[in-house]
């Protein structure tokens, strides 16, 4: 978890650790605690079975005089500056009484729906709606049809947009350019266009 503008937060910390300290600090037979200041530790836990050792990233913290601890990650998977970021940020969410982890949480929760509304609102996947929704209205020789001529002279172009940030002078000019070299098939395409988005309006997809 990173905030967006943690690069404009300041450390004025003191750290005590390196790559080196922690290395020669590995524990042996019980786990081991590495302060790196304003609550980061770093916990060194013993060999697994396969040998290897294990560094894990930690911040402990208060709010509202409880405790809460908020696992950043293994090191040196995360490296020390990075994981330094990420306590800054923790520390400025700390402060505002936020707990880190409820924040990654939503913050993923976000992303994610980010992601998914990225490939749902994409125009290819509007117009595949707007197929769908008249799949049982009409002969398969004009669902072809319609497939055909947004396939050939329109999907390629804005196939990958977001539906709601094109622009009415984009289609025109793109409908222009399609009459030049085949009128009918340009009559075609603004139909079909004024209905794919009269669809994404009642979708609620676009203004």
């Amino acid at each position: 978890m990173i905030l967006a503008d943690v690069e404009r937060l300041t450390d004025t910390l003191e750290r005590s650790l390196n790559s080196a300290k922690v290395s020669a600090a590995r524990a042996k037979d019980r786990p081991r605690k590495l302060s790196d200041g304003g609550g980061l530790y770093m916990l060194l836990l013993p060999p697994s079975r396969t040998g290897k050792t294990r560094e894990l990233c930690r911040y402990k913290y208060r709010i509202n005089g409880r405790e809460g601890l908020y696992a950043i990650g293994p090191f040196p998977e995360i490296g020390l500056a990075d994981v330094r970021k990420i306590h800054l940020a923790a520390r400025w969410l700390v402060e505002r009484g936020i707990h880190p982890a409820h924040y990654a949480q939503e913050e993923r929760r976000r992303l994610d729906a980010e992601e998914r509304r990225q490939k749902t609102d994409t125009f290819a996947a509007v117009c595949e709606k707007w197929f769908e929704r008249d799949a049982g209205k009409l002969a398969p020789a004009s669902m072809a049809q319609r497939r055909r001529e947004l396939n050939n002279d329109v999907l390629p172009t804005l196939g990958g947009r977001q539906i709601a940030t094109i622009r009415k002078d984009e289609l025109t000019d793109l409908l222009q350019k399609i009459e030049k070299r085949a009128p009918e098939v340009a009559r075609n395409v603004r139909f079909y266009l004024a209905w794919i988005f009269d669809y994404a309006v009642e979708a609620g997809l676009v203004p």
